[in-house]
């Protein structure tokens, strides 16, 4: 009695893992270090000379965030790809949504400051007019005065 290997199709597990992998821009060993493995583990797995246990792709599908039917489909894996990469269009250049939200957050003050600039130039425009208005009293008292020290040297 033989017994006979599994071999995926054209090793479409391998070719998906690797190109997950490279989607994230993670070494083997990177990689490995996440799901506790080995870069040698995932090589092997990669260039079709390994089948993974369940622990493994369980493992992949946390790391990656997918579907574990991902990996064994033709096209699954360059679709999910795809879709991934075109909700980053909405994301800023690194595709990070912290990013994204900090420039919504100084956009946002950035109104904020506009309008504070224009309630400042309201609160200058009413102090000149106090000014102007304060000139033009100090003057009529100056005359007042003025007039008072007339009619009391006069006197």
């Amino acid at each position: 009695m033989s017994i006979k290997k599994f071999v995926l199709p054209s090793n479409l597990l391998g070719k998906n893992l690797r190109l997950f992998r490279k989607s994230k821009r993670l070494s083997m060993q990177n990689l490995a270090e996440i799901i506790e493995s080995s870069a040698g583990y995932i090589s092997d797995i990669e260039n079709g000379k390994a089948v993974p246990g369940g622990n493994f792709l369980y493992s992949l599908r946390r790391a990656f965030n997918i579907n574990i039917d991902s990996l064994f489909s033709e096209n699954n894996a360059e679709t999910f790809l795809a879709e991934e990469k075109s909700e980053e269009y909405g994301k800023t250049s690194d595709g990070n949504p912290e990013i994204s939200n900090i420039v919504q957050i100084l956009q946002s003050q950035i109104e904020d400051l506009k309008k504070d600039k224009d309630r400042q130039n309201i609160i200058i425009d009413g102090l000149n007019e106090d000014k102007a208005r304060i000139r033009e009293e100090l003057t009529e008292l100056k005359k007042e005065m003025a007039s008072l020290e007339k009619r009391q040297t006069g006197s």
